[in-house]
Parts: C-alpha cells; structure tokens; sequence
C-alpha cells in the first residue's frame, strides 16, 4: 500500500484583517478498496489544548502508519514535533490444556534429545493515541490530522434479482468503526490511488463511530442483463504464449453465468437470485474473485450445466519459434432434452500478428483476445466448429 500526502504551506505578513468564519471541526474519511488491498484515509480537524511541550492526541486508529500522519496546526503559532506511539502489553500467554503422553523409559544407548518448544510472535498492539512534542503559547488550538490505516475498511455485499424484466441490483457497505463517540462524514471509493482503475466514489453517507457495525446502501437500480451459457474449456497455466503448450489442456465444463452490461460493482461477494423461465428459481453466491469482465460487461458464473458437455482438441501443425500454425476443434454435447445456446470463448496467444484461417462452419468473433462462436445445441446432439490460427511472434 502506497499513500502520498502533500502539504503545502504559506506565510504572508502584513496582510489586512477581514472577518473569516472559524473553521469547523470534524471528521470526514475515505475508504479504498481493489481486489485485496483496503485502506481508510482519516481527515479529522478537531480543538486541542496546549498546556506544556506536549500533547495527548486520542482517537487515532491504532493501525494509522505513523509514516504517514500529518498534523496541520490552523495557527502557525503552533508547532507540531515528533510523535509516537505507546505500546500495549503484550498479553499474558494462553495455556494450553495438559497432554498425557505416555512415558517409557529411554533405552539403552539412545540419546533422548528434547525439541525446543516453538515461539509464536506477537503482534504488537499500540493505544488508540499519539502524543506530540509541541511548541508554542497555552491556548486552544483547531489542528488538523490526517493518516493512512489498514484497520478501517469496508465490506460490499450486492444482490441481484433477475427476472423477465431485467435485472435489479441493490449494494450495501458495512464499515466496522471504531469507539469515538463521534460522528464522521464517509466517502467509499471502488479501485486505490495508483491502482487499475482511477477509483470512483460508490457512496456517501454520515455514520456514527460508536464501535458498531455501520451500514450504508444504495438505492436499488435497474440493469441490462442476460443469463448465458459459456464454454471457456482451456486451462492457462502459463504466460507464455508463446510456447506451443500453451492452453493444451482444457476441461468440458459449460457454465451458466449472469452478464451484465455498463455495470459497476465495488469488490464484494454478490448474491443472484434468478428466476426465468426455462431456468427455474435459483439462489446462488459468486466470490469477489471469480467475477470477470470489464466496466462496459460484467459476467458472474452462477453454474455448471451439468447437461452440457464441452470438448476441445488443440493440434500444433508448424512451429519454428518466430511463427507458429495451430488447429482448434471444438465441440458441444447436448445430454438434456432442452436446446440451449452456447457460446464458446477460445483465448488467443499474444502475437504481433494474428491470422485467422479455415473457419467452418462460420466465422468467430473477436473480441479483444477471445474469439467468440455460437453453437446452438439441440437435445442429443454434439454441435461442432473449428478453424486454424497462424501467429508471428
């Protein structure tokens, strides 16, 4: 996790004196989450009092790197030094329940040698505080403190309902806060500084830190979307496309999945409940992981199609290091008694120049680095196509 702060600061003289409103104080923070990483940003501008060459700052999260605080006093009168944090005691080690083993005596001979026992660490707890080294007049002082911590984050849960009349998708977010007894102004972002994607807020809303559980939601919005069946049968071990092994192994399973369009979704676990005709009620969970797509086409696998059965054969005719000529032949079994649709997505090397050859029975669309067949699958039957790929790396 990176984060970067810059302070700006600027001194004049002289200047004429205007009537300004005080500034207020509060706290106001900012959560970030892409894939595994999740961070809270902590604005808090709050009154302090200065008594001596120190002071006691409470309510800054245990987990704030201290790297990263920046403390801005309103008033330039007040100076703000080092500061540190105090650690707990560690807590007194837990005692397991006494084994009964079995003692024979050594024999003769052997040298009965004992293991050390193993040493678990542990991890080093701090106060939820900071004092400062301070410099400056006694008085009362508005500062401003502002951190990185990896203790405050969020949690996304989406719902989605789809039925003949589209989909509908509800999201909540549940941040667990911390004891304050103060109100905060929250901001959750999709995506981290630096990140993929350029993060963009999902939700904002004004949430009590009383040590509970806060929950934020957004109205349920209506969404384009369809259920379709996909066979993407090849198994990518490598990121070398360029070796002829390359995508040979496959599986023959065809997943139902949920594709949505221009959708968004913050990481989190999704829950579908779908309920179409031809496909019966169904309740299904998909992890924050195994989504897939883009911004513009979000797909959820729901599935396995046990009815259906993928096959794929990959044959290498020329290889010669700089060009390489390979043969697909794919296949869908229709075990059920109910045609289905089934879309075949075969993954394509990257090349400087891509080829496509011999496609029969007609030709797949490409879409980025997957080419795209439709077979339409009628009970009993095995639909086939194939086509030949020439690469020049």
């Amino acid at each position: 996790m990176r984060a970067a702060f810059v302070l700006l600061a600027a001194c004049a003289s002289h200047q004429t004196p205007r009537n300004e409103k005080t500034p207020e104080a509060g706290v106001s923070i900012a959560l970030y989450a892409q894939d595994t990483t999740a961070f809270g940003v902590v604005d808090d501008r709050r009154w302090v009092e200065v008594a001596g060459d120190s002071i006691m700052l409470a309510n800054v999260d245990p987990g704030a790197a201290l790297a990263s605080l920046v403390i801005e006093p309103s008033d330039p009168a007040l100076r703000i030094g080092t500061c540190v944090r105090e650690r707990l005691p560690d807590p007194p080690p837990k005692s397991d329940p006494p084994i009964i083993r079995r003692i024979e005596p050594p024999r003769a001979g052997v040298r009965v040698r004992e293991r050390p026992a193993a040493v678990v660490p542990i991890e080093p707890r701090f106060a939820p505080a900071v004092r400062c080294d301070v410099s400056g007049r006694p008085g009362r002082y508005l500062v401003r403190i502002v951190y990185v911590t990896s203790r405050l984050a969020y949690r996304a849960q989406h719902d989605v309902d789809i039925n003949t009349g589209g989909a509908r998708v509800t999201s909540r977010f549940a941040i667990a806060t911390p004891y304050w007894h103060e109100r905060a102004d929250v901001v959750v972002y999709d995506g981290v500084p630096g990140g993929e994607h350029t993060p963009s807020e999902v939700v904002r809303g004004s949430i009590e830190l009383d040590g509970s559980t806060a929950v934020l939601a957004l109205p349920t919005r209506d969404a384009e979307g369809h259920v379709l069946r996909v066979y993407d049968g090849a198994v990518i071990a490598s990121e070398d496309t360029t070796d002829p092994a390359w995508g040979k192994d496959s599986t023959g399973a065809i997943w139902v999945s949920l594709e949505l369009k221009k959708l968004r979704l913050a990481p989190g676990p999704v829950h579908v409940h779908l309920e179409l005709p031809g496909e019966g009620i169904r309740e299904s969970d998909v992890s924050a992981s195994s989504r897939k797509g883009t911004d513009d086409e979000l797909r959820l696998p729901l599935w396995i199609d046990e009815t259906l059965r993928g096959t794929r054969q990959r044959v290498v005719e020329y290889n010669d290091g700089a060009a390489l000529t390979e043969r697909v032949l794919l296949g869908v079994a229709n075990l059920g008694d109910t045609p289905r649709e089934v879309w075949i997505e075969e993954h394509l090397r990257t090349a400087s120049k891509r080829k496509l050859e011999r496609a029969w029975p007609k030709k797949p669309i490409a879409v980025g680095d997957i080419l795209r067949s439709k077979l339409d699958a009628k009970p009993g039957r095995i639909e086939r196509t194939g086509y030949t790929l020439e690469y020049e790396f």
